[in-house]
């Protein structure tokens, strides 16, 4: 069985918000704009996951092989089990959550089903990375283990860590 539960995303987040509502208002005339959430909703690399899942996919129902396997987020029956920054443990592991400049959820905080993006504290980014090259050097790590694990793409890697790079 194949399970993909992706740690530090929420059911939408900040992605879909870019691009849904241009696409909802030529579709339906007026919905509700919440571009303005975008900086308090989640902003893990969902986007990133889902597309190595249709192409891992597309493959195994080619004939080829099935995708991987991923641990589920750990919960007990209060809930999800976190690290100490917050971010969800176990389930398919990005650069955002293993390499952390925010805690990243999927519980509503600000619009129901976006989660939250909550930046750590200045003092402990530094604490975690010395320098920037420190965290792009670990973030790119963190990157390519999730490409060998088969849960991002190395095209969508590649897009992730310069991302990290302009992160200032």
């Amino acid at each position: 069985m194949c399970t993909w539960e992706i740690a530090g995303t929420a059911h939408s987040d900040a992605h879909a918000l870019r691009i849904l509502y241009p696409q909802y208002t030529a579709q339906f005339g007026t919905v509700k704009d919440l571009r303005a959430a975008i900086p308090v909703v989640n902003d893990g690399p969902q986007a990133a996951v889902v597309s190595a899942a249709l192409r891992r996919l597309d493959t195994w129902v080619a004939g080829g092989t099935p995708p991987p396997s991923a641990a589920p987020i750990e919960t007990t029956d209060t809930g999800i089990v976190r690290d100490e920054f917050g971010n969800a443990r176990g389930g398919v592991r990005t650069p955002h959550v293993d390499v952390p400049v925010a805690t990243l959820t999927g519980e509503t905080v600000h619009v129901p089903n976006n989660g939250a993006t909550v930046a750590l504290p200045p003092e402990t980014i530094a604490a975690l990375y010395p320098d920037h090259d420190a965290y792009v050097a670990r973030f790119t790590e963190a990157t390519d283990r999730a490409v060998a694990a088969g849960f991002v793409r190395f095209e969508d890697a590649r897009a992730l860590v310069t991302a990290a790079r302009a992160r200032r």
